[in-house]
C-alpha cells in the first residue's frame, strides 16, 4: 500500500491513503520562534494543490497557535463542507476498513502537562499509521497505547530522533518507516534542527528515516 504524506508547515500534514485524504495538524498561522507557519501564501498554496484538495477528514491534534489556526479551519470547511472535522478528544472514527483512534498522551513539556493532547493511531488495509503529535518523547504511555500493533509509518517530531532517549524508544517500537517533521524551514532554522536531524537519523541505520521539512514536500511510502 502507497502511502502519500505531504508536508504543509511545522507537523502539518496531508495523508493520501488509498481513496482517503486526511489533515492532521496542517493549518495553522502564528509564527513561534525557530519554527515556520503557514503562511497567506503558502495557505493559497495548498488549497490549490493537488496533494489538499477536497480532504476526507481535518483532524487536530491539540489547540496550539503551532498546530491549529480556527480561521483556516474555518475556511478549509467552508470549501469543503463534507469534510469531517476531528477536534482533541478520546474516541475512534471508521470509515470501512479505515480506523482512526484519538489517544490522550502526555504533550512535551512539564508546562503543557495540563493540555488535552491526542495522539492519532491510523489503520487501514491491516497498516498501521502513528502520529503522536506533540507527544513527550518516549513516554510509556504512547508504548503501551501502541499494544501490539506493528507500526509501519510514524509521523514523529524531530527530537524522537535527536534526543538518545528517543532513539531508543524508537528501537523498540520498530516502526518501518519514520518521517521526521516540526522541523523549520530552511530560511526560519537558526537553530540548526534539519541538520541535526538529518546527522541523527544515521544513527537509527537498520530503519528508513526521511525529513519531511520543506512546504509542501511530498514523500511516498509503500508499508
Amino acid at each position: 500500500m502507497n502511502v502519500q504524506v505531504t508536508l504543509s508547515a511545522n507537523a502539518g500534514v496531508s495523508i493520501q491513503l488509498g481513496s482517503r485524504r486526511i489533515w492532521v495538524d496542517a493549518l495553522h498561522e502564528i509564527k513561534q520562534p525557530g519554527f515556520s507557519a503557514v503562511s497567506a501564501a503558502l495557505f493559497e498554496k495548498l488549497l490549490a494543490s493537488d496533494a489538499f484538495q477536497a480532504p476526507d477528514y481535518i483532524c487536530v491534534t491539540h489547540d496550539h497557535p503551532d498546530h491549529y489556526s480556527r480561521r483556516m479551519v474555518s475556511r478549509a470547511c467552508g470549501i469543503w463542507p463534507e469534510a469531517k472535522l476531528c477536534i482533541p478528544q478520546p474516541g475512534k472514527v471508521r470509515d470501512g476498513d479505515l480506523t482512526m483512534e484519538f489517544i490522550r498522551l502526555p504533550h512535551e513539556g512539564a508546562r503543557y502537562a495540563n493540555v488535552e493532547h491526542y495522539g492519532i493511531f491510523i489503520t487501514a488495509g491491516g497498516k498501521h499509521i502513528l502520529l503522536p503529535g506533540d507527544c513527550e518523547v518516549a513516554a510509556p504511555a504512547l508504548l503501551q497505547a501502541a499494544g501490539e500493533r506493528q507500526i509501519d509509518l510514524a509521523i514523529l517530531n524531530f527530537p524522537w530522533v535527536t534526543l538518545a532517549r528517543g532513539r531508543a524508544f524508537l528501537q523498540k517500537l520498530k516502526p518501518g518507516h519514520i518521517l521526521l517533521c516540526h522541523l523549520p524551514f530552511a530560511a526560519d532554522d537558526v537553530n540548526g534542527f534539519r541538520e541535526s536531524a538529518g546527522r541523527n537519523a544515521h544513527l537509527l541505520p537498520d530503519m528508513d528515516v526521511r525529513l519531511l521539512c520543506d512546504p509542501m514536500q511530498t514523500e511516498t511510502v509503500n508499508i
